[in-house]
């Protein structure tokens, strides 16, 4: 056969395999008997219809050919999505609500979202098993950052603005330049920007002028809630921040509503009729939150008397954690202080010894036991004994055997002071061998 001839036919064949390794069957259902027509489309392209389909008994079925995968929803004529998947080359299965099978990716995006959480240990805590799970996750997106699956996952298993924000830095051309994630890479920046452990933003109400600031940096803690009367999750949350205010507005807790795109009249309607105690700020924009990388209502964070965010996007039991948290901190920042105060201007030993504690500190522990403190004594005691112990093989006896006797003598002083854990350890230390009676005496 002539070359040329040859080459042509090896170029078609290559050509009419690629072209059916393209091709994919979609076979999907529908959960509402009213809907006869549904419209595929390919997410970020501006709503481009690729195909449609006659609903028969529930059931619809499109073909077509793709070249390469792609984000893309099965929608009715009133554009309510009925499905969220990949398309890509092969057979897929939809089933309404929000299942998709069939197709690498899109077999990869189901176990992700199904059969994975099932497989965490169940033993774990709420918030262990959603890091475990986002731990996966980012895995699994690090893998894909610039396909579809990627895409997929970026879009919906990361709840943190900040965690979207830097995995979206790391991925590829697709991620970066999809359309949805170029619009949000803003406000997840501004998000990151004022995220926990940061400076609040002032924000000024044109409605009477007063500012966030007239409340914060008064040495109050402040939990802020951005809320609106005709908003039904923020007015569900409103129990939960009374509950605070009458818990805590005796021990540092300021509570300040900020009410954004309301009416006053509503508002002061909603305010009535919930028994809302604390002030509100009135006449607060969506441009205005926006500073925070918020998007949506409601929005609860806590901020510190410095100014500092210590937690935001706050709900139910999470508003009472976050403020226990930081009052307990304010409590142990305050003993702490007081503790350093003893040790240095009285040489007190507990202080020492509690410093020690805290520090992991051999030299404090020292100075307590010097000054007597039974804990100081018997650790001291413990710790060296253990030591010794462990590194006694190859070591001089005679350097091992001062050791101990040193030992027991912190348990005979801490025993000397009626203290049990010090009559303990002595009894361990016949038993071990190098207990002395003329140490005793």
């Amino acid at each position: 056969m002539n070359r040329a001839i040859f080459t042509i036919l090896l170029a078609f064949v290559a050509t009419a395999s690629q072209a059916q390794e393209n091709n994919y069957t979609i076979r999907g259902t529908v959960g509402d008997p009213d809907v006869t027509v549904v419209y595929l489309e390919q997410e970020g392209t501006g709503y481009e219809t690729l195909d449609s389909a006659i609903v028969t008994n529930g059931e619809f079925t499109m073909k077509g050919k793709v070249d390469k995968p792609v984000p893309a929803v099965v929608i009715n004529k009133y554009r309510n999505v009925l499905n969220l998947f990949i398309l890509e080359p092969g057979d897929i299965t939809l089933k309404y609500p929000f299942s998709a099978v069939g197709g690498t990716l899109n077999d990869s995006l189901t176990y992700l979202a199904t059969e994975y959480p099932r497989s965490i240990d169940s033993s774990l805590t709420d918030e262990a098993r959603s890091k475990r799970f986002e731990q996966y996750a980012e895995a699994m997106y690090l893998r894909h950052r610039d396909d579809a699956l990627g895409l997929r996952i970026l879009e919906t298993c990361f709840a943190s603005p900040t965690d979207k924000l830097r995995l979206y830095n790391m991925g590829g051309p697709m991620i970066k330049e999809y359309p949805s994630f170029v619009n949000s890479k803003e406000v997840w920046a501004k998000y990151e920007a004022t995220s926990e452990g940061k400076k609040m933003l002032d924000i000024q109400s044109a409605f009477d002028g007063k500012r966030l600031s007239d409340y914060v940096g008064k040495g109050k803690y402040v939990l802020v809630d951005f809320w609106a009367s005709w908003c039904p999750p923020c007015r569900a949350e409103i129990p939960n921040i009374v509950a605070a205010h009458e818990k805590y507005k005796e021990r540092g807790l300021q509570v300040l509503g900020l009410i954004v795109n309301d009416d006053k009249e509503d508002a002061d309607k909603a305010i009535e009729q919930m028994g809302i105690p604390y002030p509100q700020i009135y006449g607060i924009t969506f441009e205005q939150i926006a500073s925070y990388g918020i998007n949506g209502i409601p929005h609860i964070m806590l901020i510190a008397p410095d100014g500092t965010i210590l937690a935001r996007d706050i709900r139910g039991t999470q508003i009472k954690e976050a403020i226990d948290k930081a009052l307990a901190k304010k409590y142990l920042d305050a003993s702490r202080s007081r503790i350093e105060n003893l040790a240095s201007e009285k040489d007190n030993p507990l202080a020492w010894y509690l410093l020690s504690m805290e520090r992991n500190d051999m030299r404090l522990l020292r100075r307590a036991a010097a000054g007597g403190n039974v804990q100081a004594l018997n650790a001291l005691g413990t710790i060296l004994t253990q030591k010794t112990l462990e590194s006694a093989a190859g070591s001089d006896s005679n350097k091992v055997e001062k050791v101990l006797k040193q030992c027991f003598g912190y348990f005979s002083k801490a025993a000397e002071r009626q203290d049990p854990n010090g009559f303990i350890n002595l009894g361990a230390c016949y038993l071990r061998g190098f207990g002395c009676e003329k140490d005793m005496e």
